[in-house]
């Protein structure tokens, strides 16, 4: 059952990808707009069909308080790496977009995609006085977080439409 907690999830699409952006998104929902989402179908966005993706985008952006995306292009992406490990980077990115959101609204928990949880816990160890859940598989157990993952694959595809070449 759902509460009404506003939470905050945060996924990423195109990590390790060879050509395309990374996209970093954030999305705050309350409990019924995760119940909506999930009733019309949210999960995660490597289980949804690539034609629905931009559908759920849509829904998710109706219901959801705030969301952020950032997305780095491939060029972006090669200069800043000389400077670091990618897990480091990608824990920045997460911390950015999640900070973002909580300037348009107050959360009681934020959920993240882990993919490095000392990496994480050290980025938003910054957050006070809201629970941080860094959960491997995250986005298939919270809708939250499945919400990010399908704004995240959402803005990746779009390089698809366009015919843009992220090479």
């Amino acid at each position: 059952m759902e509460d009404e907690c506003i939470e905050i999830g945060s996924d990423e699409a195109g990590k390790g990808e060879r050509e395309g952006p990374i996209v970093v998104a954030a999305v705050a929902l309350d409990g019924e707009g995760r119940k909506f989402l999930r009733a019309r179908g949210l999960l995660e966005s490597k289980s949804v069909p690539k034609k629905r993706i931009e559908e759920l985008a849509g829904l998710i952006r109706e219901v959801s308080i705030s969301s952020h995306v950032k997305r780095v292009s491939p060029e972006e992406l090669r200069e800043l790496w000389n400077r670091g490990n990618l897990n480091d980077l990608l824990s920045i990115w997460h911390f950015e977009v999640v900070k973002e959101v909580l300037k348009d609204t107050e959360a009681c928990r934020i959920i993240v995609d882990s993919f490095d949880r000392r990496r994480l816990e050290e980025a938003f160890s910054q957050i006070k006085g809201i629970e941080v859940i860094i959960e491997s598989g995250a986005d298939l157990k919270y809708p939250s977080v499945a919400a990010a993952s399908i704004l995240a694959k959402f803005e990746y595809q779009k390089s698809d439409k366009t015919g843009i070449k992220w090479t």
